[in-house]
């Protein structure tokens, strides 16, 4: 054995410098990803070889495999390989390493048979070897499973590997003390592996900022002295200052609920440091008193970092660090500050219903909707701020050349994955590599061949007279492509487009991009041009197939990736779980990683390839520790580029939280008010609101509209300050429940026409992506859509392709119980969503209109009130307090049937805008007066439709709107104005529904006077909402939307199920019916 090491190191010394490709190598150093695919392709043909390792392994037949070691990991070839010369050109690869794998004097000092010491010794290897030690540790554990067949031991492979594993310095080897140390560290090599894959990382933490450093920091900074209580900046403001506290502490909020207690020392908002950072997560509130702060400015931080390159370095890396620790922590830190809020939710409707005069106790309240089953103890009265819609103008729809009308297609040019998008006059080729962005424009006045070859596409410079090459995933494509860039050549020749100076080819959307600061070698901006080409040469590009793994959910690897083509799913084992659930889908420019590669943490989800020939980028930590050790100024651009990325995922994760969380307490506040509603109606000690023949006093309407109608007059039980309790009724019906949230995630449709029910069409999550222990379903029926959420049973059986739980028809839904529903091919999917999505949208009613009659002093007929031309000062003092006098001409908002082109309908309407619903007001004075018309037709075409109308009457005298002549109207609410000796105009309300429209809040209070301006407003526009909405779901109407959402519904059902050969299903029933099945089971 020992003449074999000699004669090894012999050779060594005399290919100390070796000739290859014309470059000089003293050796090539080692790289996880080459041993990982040396192992395991040894680990996949030739475990149970009992020559696979050898002592005296030919050194000249294992040299050239050594020699492609230089060349990217995929391009090395092992298929033609005997496995004697694979294993041998690995020992090889370590031994002709200048410095031990493992020092011998590390283990020296152990005792020969003390396991717990050698396993302490372990631990102590150099983190640079850690990863590699490991895998190769977890190869030989293979071979040695396998001892049966390859008669390996654990001391004949010691006898083997032992002296190219561990090696002294020294000249000396104790070749058989080596043998048995490594003998001794593979029989116990899975305590081993697991001690190596402990948190120990290349890169490491990062090193904190010394007092020098935040002298430096602080030169420019300010000193501020607060109190108790006092906010130094609110939550969502844009802040452009970083802190330290010197004294007291910080208490940081989240919508006024407390988030974290900073302290002496510590800092935020360094954050304002990265471009992308917008506005703050959270309110800093000064928690005692005194508290002092220092306020360093973004400026004053680029100043000092940028003489500093150093400085700029554990900055930047310190501030990575800490958003990637509130990334990971994000979960926990949700789940915290949600449970704090529930508790005072809760606190607050104790509050509300305690200082209300309603006595009755809390009755239950039944029912499958989301509000009754999802969101217990979770409930809060405010309205959630919703995200302006995106308005685009007819000229931008039109536009050919908008980026929202260009279609991409995959391509490669010069061999470099990219993006290919076609406008009218030129087409450009877009790529990305981690943070470098390249972009080539091609105008079609400047080209003069376009062909094609197979799937590949050549285009020919006019002046540069040279060819450039894209080549397509598929001839399909290619042709597609080609036959698009043919269409505007062919144009762009004929129109004689202007010619551009110059096409583009550069970085100009790079992050380390600063041309600024591009000869400044220290300069801490967004980086330098040359700053990307340095650091992806570290890089490598492999390829993944259709449920290949591409990182191992607990991998302890810090690499960046990023997929340069293709998609791929993310998945994670929740605890409890056997199986993983996907989470999210990543695609093309992706990026992942981050967290492992920065905290050195195993990898919090498995990725997976979602389609064939997933091609990944992946760069190298290792090759990254050793180039920010000689280039500091470097990695700081690097982590500043690593925060952005970070702090713009933090960001976008918390808004989708907040938004989810306002969402649970806009239904949790339905709930409470339909709650607080039906309490009103069951309790006892309230009169009833609701006056018949026999017990009417006088009031604002003739007795006589009581045939007809039923009236309010106003109820002793209520008070002014309990109408704040009251909202709009039915709001569930305003959130797009499928569009953000089934529509979001992996979902199936079924649907089938029941003889009792009629059409049925069912979205429901996939329960195999879930990652709570709830299924969310909608059912739409012809009368309504009825929200279900459902605990899925793990014990019972599936429903096809929907995943790991069954919905118990019969519990939650027993109206399905006997329907024969058919599960739609995942192929028309996206077409039936297309078309929910618009049924969904077009049942949402988020506008209305009203109509405002004016009645002067002794008119009794609605002729003599539509002929009023003008009304009075009380009248528009009134009408100013409905909304706002605007211009109907080129009016942009809701116009509520209204001209807004030619003033056909007038010049000026009232419009208002209230818990963002949008109100027209059809006002009789300011719609057209036509002379010799005495019943004003025009005028009463706007408010005979309208549902609700209001009449504004001036006089004591009484009217009875049920004498007008209109089929239409359901609601009358008559306001008298009454004016006071101070001044004041105080306004007295009846209201008259019409027989067959249910009672609906907020109730009228008795006496019925309102004296303040904005609690009338708010309860007259809540009113007039709530009016409407129960009229159309009172007998008049809701026939006629039943029809009509029958229809659609039952249009939808048959033209997607003759699509499809499904498998037919019982949804009640815990069992499935065959798959195939014939014309009179679907009829």
């Amino acid at each position: 054995m020992s003449e074999t090491i000699t004669t090894r190191r012999k050779s060594k010394r005399e290919s100390k410098i070796l000739s290859i490709d014309n470059t000089i190598l003293n050796f090539i150093p080692l790289r996880f990803d080459l041993i990982d695919k040396l192992c395991a392709t040894l680990e996949q043909t030739c475990l149970g070889e009992p020559d696979l390792f050898s002592e005296d392994f030919n050194v000249a037949e294992c040299r050239p495999l050594w020699y492609q070691y230089t060349e990217e990991i995929d391009l090395i070839e092992f298929s033609d390989v005997e496995h004697t010369i694979i294993a041998g050109s690995l020992l090889l690869y370590l031994d002709e390493q200048p410095t031990p794998l493992i020092p011998y004097e590390m283990f020296e000092p152990t005792s020969g048979d003390d396991d717990k010491e050698m396993l302490a010794t372990i631990e102590q290897i150099p983190e640079e070897v850690r990863a590699i030690f490991s895998r190769l540790l977890q190869l030989f554990q293979s071979i040695i499973n396998h001892s049966e067949t390859n008669k390996f031991t654990p001391e004949r492979l010691g006898r083997i590997v032992g002296p190219y594993l561990i090696k002294a310095k020294a000249s000396q080897v104790d070749v058989e003390r080596t043998s048995q140390l490594i003998a001794r560290i593979l029989r116990n090599a899975a305590e081993s592996i697991a001690i190596l894959s402990v948190e120990k990382r290349i890169l490491g933490d990062p090193p904190p900022l010394h007092e020098n450093d935040w002298n430096i920091l602080l030169a420019d900074s300010k000193t501020l002295t607060c109190q108790e209580n006092e906010v130094i900046f609110e939550e969502r403001s844009s802040i452009s200052n970083m802190y330290r506290i010197t004294s007291g502490k910080i208490r940081m909020e989240k919508r006024q609920i407390d988030v974290e207690i900073l302290c002496p020392f510590q800092t935020f908002g360094e954050e304002c440091l990265l471009d992308s950072f917008t506005h703050s997560y959270s309110s800093a509130v000064v928690h005692e008193t005194p508290t002092m702060v220092q306020v360093i400015s973004k400026s004053a931080i680029q100043t000092s970092t940028a003489k500093n390159p150093e400085l700029f370095m554990k900055f930047t890396w310190n501030l990575a660090y800490k958003l990637g620790k509130m990334l990971e922590g994000l979960p926990t830190a949700q789940k915290e500050w949600s449970q704090k809020r529930k508790k005072k939710r809760i606190a607050a409707l104790k509050d509300k219903r305690s200082s209300t005069v309603l006595t009755s106790p809390l009755g239950g309240f039944s029912g499958t909707n989301l509000s009754d089953l999802s969101i217990e103890g979770k409930r809060m009265s405010f309205v959630p701020r919703r995200k302006p819609s995106m308005t685009v103008t007819p000229a931008q729809k039109a536009s050919p050349t908008t980026k929202e009308n260009a279609k991409e297609y995959q391509a490669k040019l010069n061999n470099r994955s990219g993006k290919l998008v076609i406008f009218p006059t030129y087409f450009a080729h877009t790529s990305k590599l981690l943070g470098l962005e390249k972009k080539k424009i091609f105008h079609f006045k400047k080209l003069s061949i376009i062909m094609m070859d197979k799937d590949v596409i050549l285009v020919h410079h006019r002046k540069k007279k040279d060819v450039v090459k894209f080549k397509f995933p598929s001839y399909n494509e290619a042709k597609e492509v080609h036959l698009k860039l043919i269409e505007f050549f062919e144009v762009s020749k004929a129109n004689g487009l202007a010619d551009e100076e110059v096409d583009i080819d550069e970085n100009e959307n790079s992050p380390l991009k600063n041309t600024a600061e591009a000869n400044q070698p220290h300069q801490n901006g967004s980086g330098v041009e040359e700053d990307w080409p340095i650091i992806l040469l570290g890089g490598s590009t492999n390829h993944f197939q259709k449920d290949q793994i591409i990182l191992q959910e607990g991998e302890r690897l810090q690499k960046l990736y990023q997929i340069i083509r293709g998609s791929a799913r993310v998945e994670i084992t929740f605890a409890g779980e056997q199986y993983p659930k996907v989470v999210d889908r990543i695609y093309t420019d992706d990026t992942f990683g981050e967290l492992s590669f920065l905290l050195g943490h195993g990898a919090t989800a498995t990725v997976i390839a979602d389609e064939d020939d997933v091609e990944i980028y992946e760069i190298k930590q290792d090759y990254l520790k050793r180039l920010f050790k000689s280039q500091p100024a470097l990695a700081g651009r690097f982590y500043k580029y690593l925060a952005k990325i970070l702090e713009s995922r933090l960001r976008l994760r918390e808004e989708k939280f907040l938004a989810e969380s306002d969402q649970q307490d806009f239904e949790a506040s339905i709930h409470d008010s339909e709650e607080f509603w039906q309490l009103f109606l069951n309790d006892e000690t309230v009169p009833n609101q609701v006056v018949d023949v026999n017990n009417y006093e006088k009031g604002l309407m003739d007795k006589e509209i009581l045939a007809n109608f039923n009236l309010e007059l106003g109820c002793d039980g209520v008070s002014m300050d309990s109408l704040k309790h009251f909202d709009i009724i039915h709001r569930e019906s305003d959130f797009r429940y499928f569009k953000d949230i089934l529509h979001q995630k992996p979902h199936s449709t079924y649907m089938c026409i029941d003889k009792d029910l009629g059409p049925v069409i069912i979205s429901v999550e996939d329960s195999h992506y879930l990652q709570s222990k709830n299924l969310k379903a909608l059912v739409r029926y012809a009368q309504f859509n009825e929200r279900i959420v459902v605990p899925y049973q793990k014990k019972k059986k599936f429903i096809p392709e929907a995943g790991s739980g069954l919905i118990d028809g019969q519990e939650f839904c027993p109206k399905l119980a006997n329907a024969k529903l058919i599960k739609l091919d995942e192929s028309l999917q996206a077409e039936i969503d297309e078309e929910l999505l618009e049924f969904e949208e077009k049942s949402i009613i988020n506008t209305y209109k009203f109509g405002v009659l004016y009645c002067k002093d002794s008119q009794f007929n609605e002729d003599e009130m539509y002929c009023n031309e003008q009304g009075s000062e009380a009248f528009d003092q009134f009408l100013n307090l409905l909304g706002n006098r605007v211009v109907l001409n080129r009016f942009q908002y809701f116009r509520g049937g209204l001209d807004v082109k030619t003033n056909t309908t007038g010049k000026n309407s009232v419009y208002t805008e209230f818990k963002n619903y949008r109100v027209m007001f059809h006002v009789s004075t300011l719609l057209p007066f036509t002379p010799g018309d005495p019943q004003q037709v025009e005028r009463k075409r706007h408010l005979g439709n309208d549902i609700v109308v209001i009449i504004f009457k001036e006089g004591s005298h009484s009217i009875n709107p049920a004498k007008f002549r209109t089929h239409f109207t359901q609601i009358w609410i008559v306001v008298e104005p009454i004016f006071t000796s101070s001044g004041e105009t105080m306004y007295k309300v009846n209201i008259a529904n019409k027989k067959g429209v249910g009672l609906y809040p907020p109730p009228l209070p008795s006496p019925p006077i309102f004296s303040d301006g904005a609690t009338f407003r708010n309860f007259l526009l809540s009113k007039l909402i709530n009016s409407e909405r129960a009229a159309m779901v009172g007998e008049e109407f809701r026939p006629t939307m039943t029809r009509t959402r029958k229809t659609i519904l039952s249009n939808l059902v048959t033209r997607f199920l003759p699509k499809q050969k499904k498998s037919l299903i019982s949804w009640g029933s815990s069992f499935i019916l065959p798959a195939k099945t014939n014309k009179k089971t679907l009829e």
